[in-house]
């Protein structure tokens, strides 16, 4: 049953049974039956309210459990779209919601050595047996560290899992609803806020079919989850898009939870940043933010990874652009990191440059230069230290990296790339990579 697609809100509902049969004793038997039903809707006739739904129900029944090995189920999935523009565009938001069944993998992983420079992993050998063991890669901060990729092994155990996914997004402006010109409204007119989030968790069947419908039903260490990502951006702004000045405040925290086989995976991450930019000429623009980061990762196998970390940062950036081609940045960046699981603790203080010119239709040029110094009075051959000091070492480091392209013919392009690094007391690292692309 439907109605006809001129219509400005349309509808769908439909209903199926389907039987599958056995070759048994010269005759063929009934193994499973299955019922579908389908319902789908389109309201486009409200005013600045859209809403489209699809939902299909699935329910499976065994008449002879000696001819399959599959068991009774029932299955939900759907999709709903929903987007909203209220009280003249001061209230905007869009929602997608999902629904689903599967299988989630314990999944396994392992490391394959490429050619130097070409992969995402780098190994470093902590307990000085030249055993290369799960625990000690790291992905890469640099190119000439990136000489493993990981590749994941199947392990042959399935969960099957119920599947929730549901992104949203609301923004408030209240720019659109005050036309007041009193004082204290005005300044209210000038901020805005955006909330952003999203999270998709697989958790294992079970036989609560309204848990199952709602994404906040089990908290992300409830052994029923499986895997989860999720991610909450907020941004309050004072004179967004403001072409003299604008001072924003984010808030952002993630969750991500990975099943293998020696167990779990869980990493968070909780950042708030205050952010503050002036133009203070046309061609000149200061910048200033400073925050606080938080991250956590626990592992039920590799112990000896897990850490606490808490970051204190403070940056400072001029940009300035003398005319549209060339741009060049001067920064300054202060961090105080210390490990709340463990006793490492650390100071950095960053100086760099960054510089980008063009051409029109001939070249492009841009490069980065950073001297790095990180106060560090902890082994060094460890995970965690790796995650403080970045790939680093303690006392004076430098890092420079250096990109030329240039349009050969039509869709034909080249890139060179340059990058190096140097730390105190030890041998500097060149990397080249040639690059000649063909855009179809």
């Amino acid at each position: 049953m439907t109605n006809p697609d001129t219509a400005v809100n349309n509808y769908f509902l439909n209903y199926q049974i389907r039987e599958d049969q056995s070759p048994m004793n010269n005759t063929l038997e009934p193994v499973t039956m299955g019922k579908n039903l389908n319902m789908g809707v389109g309201l486009h006739s409200l005013e600045n309210n859209t809403l489209k739904a699809r939902i299909t129900y699935r329910r499976l029944r065994i008449k002879d459990t000696s001819l399959t090995g599959n068991k009774p189920e029932d299955n939900l999935v759907g999709r709903i779209e929903h987007s909203l523009r209220a009280f003249n565009g001061f209230f905007t938001t869009s929602t997608n919601f999902e629904i689903g069944s599967g299988l989630e993998p314990r999944r396994e992983f392992t490391y394959i050595e490429v050619a130097k420079g070409q992969g995402v992993y780098t190994w470093t050998d902590y307990n000085e047996n030249n055993v290369k063991e799960l625990d000690e890669f790291e992905k890469a901060n640099f190119n000439d560290q990136a000489d493993y990729i990981r590749v994941q092994r199947p392990s042959g155990e399935y969960y099957k899992t119920h599947t929730n996914e549901l992104n949203q997004i609301i923004n408030l402006k209240p720019q659109q609803i005050i036309r007041d010109t009193s004082k204290f409204k005005k300044l209210i007119a000038r901020f805005s806020d955006q909330l952003a989030f999203s999270i998709r968790r697989k958790n294992r069947q079970k036989n609560n079919f309204v848990k199952n419908l709602n994404p906040f039903a089990y908290s992300i260490n409830n052994p029923l989850v499986l895997s989860q990502n999720s991610n909450i951006r907020n941004t309050f702004s004072l004179n967004k898009n403001n072409p003299l000045y604008t001072v924003e405040y984010i808030f952002r925290k993630s969750k991500n939870k990975m099943l293998l086989m020696n167990g779990t995976d869980l990493k968070t991450k909780n950042n708030q940043a205050l952010q503050a930019t002036w133009n203070i000429t046309p061609t000149l623009t200061f910048e200033n933010k400073a925050g606080i980061e938080k991250e956590h990762y626990s592992s039920e196998y590799f112990q000896n990874k897990n850490y606490r970390l808490k970051r204190l940062n403070e940056s400072l950036s001029f940009l300035y652009r003398p005319f549209s081609s060339f741009r060049i940045e001067f920064e300054y960046e202060y961090s105080a990191m210390d490990n709340r699981a463990g006793e490492e603790k650390a100071n950095k203080h960053q100086i760099g440059t960054q510089f980008n010119y063009s051409k029109s239709k001939k070249f492009r040029i841009k490069g980065s230069f950073s001297f790095i110094h990180y106060q560090y009075g902890f082994p060094e051959d460890t995970p965690i230290a790796y995650q403080i000091l970045e790939g680093l070492k303690p006392g004076r480091n430098g890092t420079w990296n250096l990109v030329f392209q240039k349009e050969l013919y039509k869709n034909l392009e080249l890139n060179l790339n340059y990058s190096g690094r140097v730390s105190q007391n030890h041998n500097a690292f060149h990397t080249g990579q040639v690059e000649l692309r063909a855009n179809f």
